[in-house]
């Protein structure tokens, strides 16, 4: 920590510690303001970040400075006072370190978006010459080789022409001397050839025919010299330069028919040397697009690169709000503190018994801002219990008017059920009566039935000659019988 020799007053103190306050929180304000830059190598965005670092630096040395005059007016809070600033400092230096190493990767690189933008602009040539070369050297060796596979496939018809003739010519040499070398090894100039091989070098070199020799093959006796036998070797000669007679035109036709497809392709070989020279001239064109490529990879590589797009932009901003966020709640303490206790500060009296009394106004002072501070929680309190009762009184007078409509609707229900069990009753006492007249009704019944069946029964007692007592007993059934209807 820097040592303070000078004592500021403090009206002084509290002026700076204002300062710190707005220089803080500009910060805040400088970081989101990055992204009004869309690149590193705007002009402007060097500064702003130097800004961050020179500001960041500044609120450093203004805590730097409080430490000491907070302990010199407050000793007695000096552990708080140190503990507070170590906080404070840790965060400061986080951000300090930050946004020195962005501002110097950004000085060091100074003229580097100069230099990059320049590189670009030569790439851009360069690839555009290139192109340009690659579009010559493309046409010139198209065309050269468009008239190349057109020559070799003519060629290849004439060679498979030729080749067919000269198979026919090598088929009957095989049959005509295979019969004479049987037993023999076949020399030319004093080295053993096979007879494949042997027509290769005499359709080549017809003359070389007079060099040939057939040595007669021994078997396995040591001390023998071989023998050349000089007829077969004779007739071996003969039936060669016969066969191979026939070699020497089919050669000519084919040299004849070479040259006049060459003839044909003349401008075949300016073709060739044009597609060769535009190759040269493009690979001439390739290097120096290779060597900017390099130089822009390096550039890119490098550490101020991460500001080059907008991404890095963001990336930046973010990080530097991240970390001033990161600081606020300790930087807030730090500064509330400081101001709380430099407005309630009062100056050292030299008269003792002022000291006491102003001493004496202080703490009434601060005991009545805390018990304001206690009445202001007190009333926070009591207004959230007033609107807590509030909703329990309307939710109360909400229930209490459901219950009352409840309590209507049951006692209606209630009075009509009396209703219907009065009417249950009447109805209940109508039905008793009428069974009552009803049961009465069927003693009376069965009293009249029971009562005619005994009269019945004495009227059917017999009685000699007497029609009467039959046309007695008819009347009282029929009389029965009307009754009981």
């Amino acid at each position: 920590m820097a040592e303070e020799t000078e004592s500021l007053s403090m009206e002084e103190l509290t002026q700076q510690a204002f300062d710190f306050k707005n220089k803080w929180y500009g910060l805040a304000g400088k970081a989101e303001g990055l992204s009004k830059f869309k690149s590193g190598f705007d002009e402007g965005f060097k500064e702003d970040i130097k800004a961050i670092y020179e500001d960041i630096d500044l609120c450093k040395d203004y805590v730097d400075r409080f430490e000491i005059h907070l302990k010199e007016y407050f000793p007695d809070k000096r552990t708080d006072i140190t503990w507070m600033t170590k906080k404070v400092f840790r965060h400061f230096e986080d951000l300090r370190v930050m946004a020195k190493k962005d501002s110097d990767i950004l000085e060091g690189s100074k003229d580097l978006g100069t230099q990059l933008k320049a590189l670009q602009a030569d790439l851009a040539k360069a690839e555009a010459k290139l192109k340009e070369a690659e579009k010559k050297s493309g046409e010139a060796c198209r065309k050269y080789f468009d008239m190349k596979n057109e020559y070799t496939a003519e060629y290849q018809l004439i060679d498979a022409d030729i080749k067919k003739k000269l198979d026919k010519i090598e088929k009957k040499f095989f049959e005509m001397t295979t019969p004479i070398i049987e037993g023999h090894d076949i020399t030319i100039s004093s080295r053993t050839v096979t007879i494949k091989e042997l027509f290769e070098l005499l359709s080549d070199k017809p003359k070389d025919a007079e060099k040939i020799s057939l040595v007669v093959k021994k078997g396995g006796l040591f001390g023998k010299k071989a023998e050349v036998d000089v007829a077969k070797t004779s007739v071996l000669k003969y039936v060669t330069g016969e066969i191979l007679d026939g070699v020497p035109p089919i050669l000519r036709e084919k040299k004849k028919r070479v040259e006049a497809l060459k003839s044909k392709y003349t401008e075949l070989p300016r073709l060739e040397s044009a597609c060769e020279n535009s190759e040269k001239s493009r690979k001439k064109f390739e290097q120096p697009v290779d060597d900017l490529r390099a130089k822009i990879s390096d550039i890119k590589k490098s550490d101020v690169f991460k500001f080059v797009d907008y991404d890095g932009i963001l990336e930046a901003r973010e990080h530097y709000i991240e970390k001033i966020g990161e600081a606020e709640k300790e930087v807030k303490e730090y500064l509330d503190f400081a101001l709380v206790n430099f407005e309630g500060f009062v100056e050292l009296e030299t008269d003792v018994e002022k000291r006491q009394l102003l001493s004496e106004i202080k703490g009434a002072k601060l005991t009545a801002a805390e018990k304001e501070k206690e009445a202001a929680t007190a009333r926070e309190d009591l207004s959230a219990k007033v609107k807590e009762l509030t909703k329990m009184t309307a939710s109360k007078e909400g229930f209490e008017k459901k219950l009352s409509e409840t309590l209507a609707l049951l006692t209606a229900a209630e009075s009509d059920a009396a209703e219907k069990g009065r009417r249950l009753e009447a109805v209940n006492k109508k039905v008793k009566d009428f069974e009552a007249i009803v049961l009465s009704g069927l003693k009376n019944i069965e009293s009249s039935v029971s009562s005619g069946l005994s009269e019945i029964n004495k009227s059917m007692q017999p009685k000699t000659g007497d029609e009467s007592a039959e046309k007695e007993v008819g009347k009282k059934v029929e009389s029965l019988r009307g009754k009981k209807k």
